[in-house]
């Protein structure tokens, strides 16, 4: 786990970074995330110090914010010509029918707006809209979050290969404990092992106390107005990291190919092949490489050879740091999925993972 103590220490320092800065949100997120990868005492009391004074902040926000409110709503009370009392909504009529729309849906394909053959982008996709449409935060008709849950729900079983398998095949175990009055119970979920809050924070970021979705009072503005922008940068983002990941096998390829419209052929190979089977070892790193005959009288000078094996380690580190950079990025997905599905085999297949290329990067430092 020494992989993870090193990536632990850089959100660390990310985090007070941000705490330098000003930005409480930002370093509550790398501590978070330090804390998973490398729990130590360090992190865990600087984040539970965070936390306390933002729960004091927010605490005191609120109890200002109610105050407000409710002197607002008692003073928009008014009379109406015949002497009753009106009240002033804060929802939409067309928030109203929303609610009452996923209220009546009779399966978790219709509360998404979905077909059965959709895919998982496609998935992804109508959660992000509906999540942010009957968010508490934005939409405050009776029932919105039961009807948020329903979307959580919906999400965590059609996103699970085996959950949808049984959905598909079996529906709600339990039918007579889902429906009442003719409705659908949306609220509960089919064997969802994750919380429609935990779904949310993980699309959209942000802590959730209290079972509720929560989005900082400070950027409620931004998140609602721009939240369309937020949606199409995330979007980016992946794309993005996708990119990164597989720049090394894409320069891996390159070089293949350029080695291809080369007019004579290489020096030498890592490999062992028909052409290449005359096995030798570099001076300093011991690492095997493969000649051609006649090698030993092209490379008689010292000088000549001493360049030539200090070309070829630094190819094969190369090599083996790319491979070990594609290990670390794969034992860390089975991590993340672990974690988010709550699948132990995830986990545990993540910790018998061989990292060899990690491996003989460290037996080459040793070496030198």
């Amino acid at each position: 786990m020494e992989g993870n103590k090193d990536e632990a220490l850089k959100c660390r320092h990310l985090a007070e970074k941000y705490l330098q800065q000003g930005d409480t949100d930002k370093a509550i997120k790398f501590l978070k995330k330090a804390e998973k990868l490398y729990p130590s005492k360090k992190v865990q009391d600087l984040l539970n110090s965070l936390l306390k004074k933002e729960s004091s902040e927010e605490t005191e926000e609120s109890e200002k914010i109610d105050g407000v409110r409710h002197r607002k709503q008692t003073s928009s009370h008014g009379e109406t010509a015949n002497g009753s009392v009106t009240y002033d909504k804060n929802y939409t009529t067309e928030q109203v029918e929303a609610v009452k729309r996923i209220k009546n849906c009779r399966d978790y394909y219709e509360i998404l707006g979905i077909p059965r053959d959709a895919s998982d982008a496609d998935i992804k996709k109508q959660y992000r809209k509906l999540a942010l449409q009957f968010h508490p935060d934005k939409n405050r008709a009776p029932g919105a979050t039961e009807a948020f849950k329903a979307i959580g729900n919906a999400f965590a079983v059609l996103t699970d290969e085996d959950k949808k398998k049984r959905y598909d095949r079996y529906g709600d175990e339990n039918p007579q404990n889902l429906y009442t009055h003719n409705h659908y119970d949306y609220s509960r979920g089919f064997e969802a092992d994750i919380t429609p809050e935990e779904i949310f924070n993980m699309f959209f970021g942000g802590p959730m106390p209290g079972g509720r979705v929560y989005v900082n009072r400070r950027h409620r503005n931004r998140n609602h107005h721009h939240s369309h922008v937020h949606d199409e940068g995330q979007e980016v983002n992946q794309t993005l990291y996708s990119l990164v990941q597989f720049l090394p096998i894409l320069l891996l390829v390159l070089m293949s190919l350029l080695s291809t419209f080369m007019l004579q052929d290489p020096i030498y190979s890592l490999q062992r092949t028909g052409s290449y089977y005359l096995e030798r070892q570099t001076n300093r790193y011991k690492i095997n490489y493969y000649v051609q005959e006649g090698f030993d009288e092209k490379y008689s000078e010292a000088k000549s050879l001493h360049k030539l094996e200090r070309h070829i380690e630094n190819e094969y580190i190369n090599r083996v740091q790319s491979q070990c950079y594609r290990e670390r990025q794969y034992r860390e997905e089975l991590y993340a999925r672990g974690r988010f599905w709550h699948e132990p085999s995830l986990i545990e297949k993540a910790n018998n993972f061989k990292m060899r290329n990690c491996e003989a990067l460290e037996k080459l430092s040793e070496r030198g």
